[in-house]
């Protein structure tokens, strides 16, 4: 007679052969041996605060250089004396110096090994209440600026006499973007999914490696959620994650997102 463990196992295991899907609720710490990031140099946008920052202090933690940019200049000092990160100060809709930039960053570190587009905000205006200005606002910030940027650094790779190393992209979005939303902020992340995935196909054959991260929400608290987020990024920016590619990762906590909602 079969054990109750042994039958658990089997109906487990016929569920998945049907389709069926497994919730992973909450990621645990990744740890590792050796720093996989030492010697490497990555440019975190918006990393001055909130998960741009973790994102920041995740890869350095792992033997990242990192180099942080943001708007409020002394919050860039705060955090780089605190965590030893270079800084930029830079609004990054401001698109005409995106070359001044990533040039002076270029000329210091010869190069960038990755480029983590983090930089966005949040308005929270409906249809109905927005105007010309927080849409112009919004799109500059979230699409454009994260556009025209990672342009930038692959016309800077261009320049370079690269090493056979793989060079990454990731761009934070939302879990707004992979769901259909007339919110600016829900569009401008929705076509993140589109540019992520289009210039993944584009950069492959160039030795760089374009992914998402997609964060949602949990029922815990932001800590729980910046934990997860700064994993998969992890995850992301090493030679671990070499066969993933154009993808855009859900990472949502403790409180599994609605099937029929998303679009990926």
């Amino acid at each position: 007679m079969m054990s109750k463990v042994k039958l658990k196992i089997k109906n487990f295991l016929e569920y998945i052969r049907k389709g069926g899907v497994v919730y992973i609720n909450k990621l645990q710490p990744m740890s590792f041996d050796q720093a996989p990031l030492s010697g490497k140099i990555a440019f975190v946008t918006g990393g001055s605060s909130g998960i741009g920052l973790e994102i920041a202090k995740g890869l350095s933690d792992i033997g990242a250089k990192v180099i942080i940019s943001g708007r409020n200049s002394e919050k860039l000092k705060e955090v780089s004396k605190e965590f030893g990160f270079e800084w930029i100060i830079w609004d990054i809709k401001d698109i005409s110096k995106a070359n001044d930039y990533m040039s002076v960053v270029f000329s210091k570190y010869t190069i960038v090994d990755m480029l983590v587009n983090c930089a966005g905000i949040h308005d929270g205006v409906c249809i109905e209440e927005g105007s010309v200005e927080s849409y112009d606002k919004l799109m500059e910030t979230n699409l454009k600026g994260m556009y025209f940027l990672t342009q930038e650094y692959i016309c800077h790779l261009d320049n370079k006499d690269m090493n056979s190393d793989i060079k990454r992209i990731i761009n934070v979005l939302s879990l707004t973007s992979a769901k259909a939303g007339a919110d600016v902020y829900a569009i401008s992340k929705w076509q993140g999914i589109c540019f992520t995935k289009g210039l993944a196909k584009e950069m492959v054959d160039r030795n760089i490696i374009v992914n998402a991260v997609v964060s949602g929400q949990t029922i815990s608290n932001s800590d729980d959620r910046n934990e997860n987020i700064v994993n998969v990024v992890r995850f992301l920016s090493t030679d671990f994650s070499n066969g993933i590619v154009g993808q855009c990762i859900i990472v949502d906590g403790e409180k599994p997102y609605n099937e029929s909602n998303i679009i990926l």
